[in-house]
């Protein structure tokens, strides 16, 4: 078995080879990164590992170490697809290049997820060498397309079958601001909409003679509106003005324009009750200005909507991940809601399976923009992490 520092120095190697294999979705084509995980799970004895695709060019990767005994299944999930690194100019250090400096690990995807992806795959090497899976299995669950809403990734797999388990941990950031901020043991649901408008088309220089609302203007007062509506319930993100588009040019009162939103919704809120704040407040709004008409689409992502889920505090898995994160951190975090979405969409609301969103390493702040990274310490301490919760959860 390694010890703490050698593992410490193979995680970031691993991460390192997972960045270098580009995997941006969009486009989307995990098949590079797909081979480098299964390469390095198969270096580290794992030869388990089979590949389930509905497009072959978006592979899922599913390794398992089983115990050979009766006991529980845990899967440990990273999905291996990052967003676009945008224009190269924009970073300081090479997206693919894997650099460290500054005790940083830089790189597309080093925070969400390559990292988390790393220190699953140390700690299904890790477990195979020590034996310490007594009972019950582990599963390596690497999934394709999380970025664009996971229709090929954990979306189809939850959808044809082909996920059991007693229990899920996510290995995504569990930082906000700071490395190991929060147990994440929730994520919030999100509503996604369009709204249509069409108001007074009209020559501009007849304001004062002819008046009426133009459709960009109500945009704007509809787009306010909402976002104050939003803004009275707690635990809620609100990006009304996620896209906008209307008008023609100088000289013309627009007739028609549309606006997308974003809202993210705690378990607290069910996804019809956001969608009613929606509707509620576009038709208040027609009330008080006939003229104007707005029609509202939820525009969802395949695979939605997406309604929030949270474990248990008192769960199994839950405590399992507690209890190591005070062995190896001397601290338990405070449980938390996670901002943002992540795969337990189609783990728990999907399969089933009771699953902790985000127990992994880095800073969600840091990821979706040019150089993000990992710090070094957050991704070196992920394995054993990983590995406490797992066996922790496995011998209860």
């Amino acid at each position: 078995m390694l010890d703490s520092g050698e593992r410490e120095d193979e995680v970031v190697h691993v991460a390192r080879r997972l960045i270098a294999a580009p995997s941006e979705n969009p486009p989307g084509d995990e098949r590079a990164v797909a081979t480098a995980v299964i390469e390095l799970l198969t270096e580290r004895g794992i030869a388990d590992c089979n590949v389930v695709a509905h497009d072959p060019r978006r592979p899922n990767v599913i390794a398992r170490l089983d115990s050979g005994r009766p006991g529980p299944t845990l899967i440990l999930c990273g999905h291996v697809d990052t967003k676009p690194a945008g224009s190269h100019d924009a970073w300081h250090h090479p997206p693919f290049a894997g650099v460290v400096a500054d005790g940083r690990l830089y790189g597309l995807g080093a925070t969400d997820m390559k990292g988390g992806v790393a220190a699953i795959i140390v700690a299904l090497g890790t477990l195979r060498r020590s034996g310490a899976v007594h009972r019950g299995a582990v599963v390596g669950l690497f999934t394709a397309d999380e970025e664009a809403g996971s229709a090929l990734g954990a979306g189809y797999l939850a959808s044809s079958g082909r996920l059991s388990a007693d229990a899920a941990i996510i290995a995504e950031p569990a930082g906000i601001d700071d490395d190991w901020q929060a147990l994440f043991l929730g994520t919030r649901g999100s509503l996604l909409f369009r709204v249509d408008v069409d108001g007074a088309r009209g020559h501009s220089s007849l304001e004062d003679h002819h008046p009426g609302m133009s459709a960009t203007m109500a945009v704007a007062h509809l787009m306010t509106a909402l976002d104050e509506a939003f803004r009275r319930s707690p635990g809620v993100a609100v990006n009304v003005g996620a896209t906008i588009t209307g008008g023609t040019h100088y000289g013309v009162r627009a007739g028609s324009a549309s606006f997308r939103g974003d809202v993210r919704f705690p378990p607290e809120m069910t996804h019809a009750a956001a969608a009613a704040i929606l509707e509620q407040t576009v038709a208040r709004f027609h009330g008080s200005h006939p003229e104007v008409s707005a029609k509202v689409i939820l525009d969802e992502l395949s695979g939605g909507p997406f309604e929030p889920f949270s474990v248990g505090a008192r769960s199994v898995v839950a405590e399992a991940c507690r209890a190591a994160a005070a062995d190896v951190l001397g601290r338990a975090p405070d449980d938390a809601i996670f901002p943002g979405g992540t795969d337990s969409f189609f783990l728990q609301g999907g399969a089933g399976i009771p699953t902790v969103p985000a127990f992994g390493p880095g800073c969600l702040r840091e990821a979706h923009q040019p150089d993000e990274y990992v710090s070094l310490s957050s991704l070196q301490a992920a394995p054993a992490l990983l590995i406490g919760a797992t066996t922790r959860f496995l011998e209860a």
